[in-house]
């Protein structure tokens, strides 16, 4: 099931800092245009996923734009080490109820959540640049595409180039969180980032997903991955070599689960699948390349280097800083 877009996209694709320009030239393509209009990981926690699904001639076209401007950018190839560092700033959206704050996270909540992330991408670390609290029972139920999302996150956004903005909310009708691909928006859309149900922090109580691992989830699509499930059983699925096909997603913590006819069972382990928190532990070496890939492509702004490979210029200073509302 689709979910419904924000409007139409000027395009598709669209890059950061210097690349920004050629990405907007190079994706003048009707079906890449088209594709993966609105959020993408929509993490359904029942077994109805509100997930966009993208048709293989879609994903084929994104890869081919994708290839074609890493080598106009002269990029070198990819590989699975360490990228850097993501500097993140932490909305966190909370109603009153009754006079009772709900979804209102501790710092030490979201400290939790960015240390989180930090444990389990081995190609970046996640550094907390601020955070701000804000009351609002409507953005506390915001839905992706809806008028309240684009509110809450006009108002709140800082710098979607040079920043991750992840966003804490109550989200309704069962949805754990989603994100935006780094190809799906215009340049510097304030929509950009991650969005999660506030339960679903460490320690937030959600039984089965309250380890961080949603917003691991989420900021893996932001990164560039889709679903293991992403193409079903087609050979190329999710276009990571090193993860078998599965043909649905997978909840719980199955054992041996084996839904397509090609090689090894269900990467039931792997943080883009929906298995239980508890159950998700890695990112494939393919993961790792892609993710980089992207990165480069993409967000090279919202990366910096480690210090060996920064430039001399002394990196701009995070505006603001924790803050409420």
């Amino acid at each position: 099931m689709k979910t419904a877009a924000l409007g139409p996209l000027l395009l598709l694709i669209a890059a950061t800092s210097a690349t920004a320009a050629l990405a907007w030239s190079v994706a003048a393509d009707p079906v890449v245009r088209s594709a993966g209009h609105g959020a993408a990981g929509l993490f359904a926690l029942s077994q109805s996923c509100g997930t966009p699904e993208l048709s293989d001639e879609e994903v084929d076209r994104i890869e081919q734009v994708a290839a074609a401007l890493r080598r106009k950018l002269k990029l070198p190839l990819p590989a699975a080490i360490p990228l850097g560092t993501v500097s993140v700033y932490f909305h966190c959206i909370y109603a009153n109820q009754g006079g009772a704050p709900v979804g209102l996270l501790t710092m030490e909540q979201v400290e939790a959540q960015i240390e989180a992330l930090s444990a389990k991408f081995d190609n970046l670390d996640f550094e907390l640049a601020g955070v701000d609290f804000t009351e609002n029972n409507e953005w506390f139920a915001m839905t992706p595409g809806s008028p309240e999302e684009l509110e809450a996150k006009s108002a709140l956004a800082v710098d979607p180039t040079r920043y991750l903005n992840i966003y804490s909310a109550g989200l309704p009708g069962g949805l754990g969180g989603w994100a935006y691909f780094p190809w799906s928006l215009p340049r510097n859309s304030p929509l950009d980032g991650v969005v999660i149900l506030y339960s679903t922090v460490p320690g937030g109580g959600l039984p089965g997903y309250d380890q961080g691992e949603i917003c691991v989830h989420e900021v893996g699509h932001w990164a560039g991955l889709y679903h293991t499930f992403q193409g079903r059983c087609n050979p190329l699925n999710d276009r990571v070599a090193d993860t078998p096909a599965e043909k649905t997603a997978a909840s719980g913590c199955p054992a041996a689960r084996d839904t397509c006819r090609s090689a090894g069972n269900d990467p039931i382990h792997n943080y883009m699948d929906y298995t239980n928190d508890i159950c998700r532990s890695e990112f494939t070496t393919g993961q790792y390349v892609r993710m980089n890939d992207l990165l480069q492509i993409f967000r090279s702004d919202a990366v910096v280097p480690p210090p060996a490979a920064r430039s001399t210029s002394a990196p701009a200073q995070p505006p603001g800083s924790a803050r409420r509302r």
